[in-house]
């Protein structure tokens, strides 16, 4: 297998770090990056994975791990810091939140997963069609589903969807 070159920068990624991120992908295109930081917040590796980055570990990391992970990105895999990882585990085991859903929001969401089309919707609660659609558009948007079967697929592993609908 070819070992990709690997570039190692030790830098913050939200003081200035991200430029020097995407300056060396741009430069060398199939480089690949490992960023060590001082810290994992989400954001921080959010935008340095964004900007091209294939790891991204602590500063504190010892050499020993430092060398596995320079050479697991060089052969081209993601390696993160464990902190970073587990977050991530649990963010993906975990039911999706949709604490942020207005009550109106809920019902609609619930309906569609209850497998009700937006005409049904809109009858069921007294709607206009246009109303159902701004609600289900604003609920994507949100939650970034990429198709009615994700958020119906989605909203049903959260609960939603599970009482019997009524007759449309």
């Amino acid at each position: 297998m070819a070992v990709a070159e690997t570039t190692v920068l030790v830098c913050d990624p939200s003081a200035g770090g991200l430029a020097l991120i995407a300056e060396r992908v741009r430069a060398l295109p199939g480089a690949r990056v490992l960023v060590v930081a001082p810290r994992c917040d989400d954001e921080s590796v959010v935008a340095a994975l964004r900007a091209g980055a294939h790891g991204y570990l602590l500063d504190t990391a010892d050499r020993d791990d430092l060398a596995r992970a320079v050479r697991a990105v060089a052969e081209g895999g993601l390696v993160l810091a464990p902190p970073i990882a587990d977050r991530l585990a649990s963010l993906l085991s975990a039911p999706e939140s949709f604490a942020q859903l207005t009550g109106r929001q809920r019902a609609v969401f619930d309906l569609l997963a209850a497998g009700l089309d937006n005409a049904a919707i809109a009858r069921r609660l007294r709607l206009a069609p246009k109303t159902v659609r701004n609600h289900l558009s604003a609920i994507f948007t949100r939650y970034r589903f990429t198709s009615r079967a994700d958020a119906v697929a989605r909203a049903r592993a959260a609960g939603f969807g599970r009482g019997k609908p009524l007759a449309a």
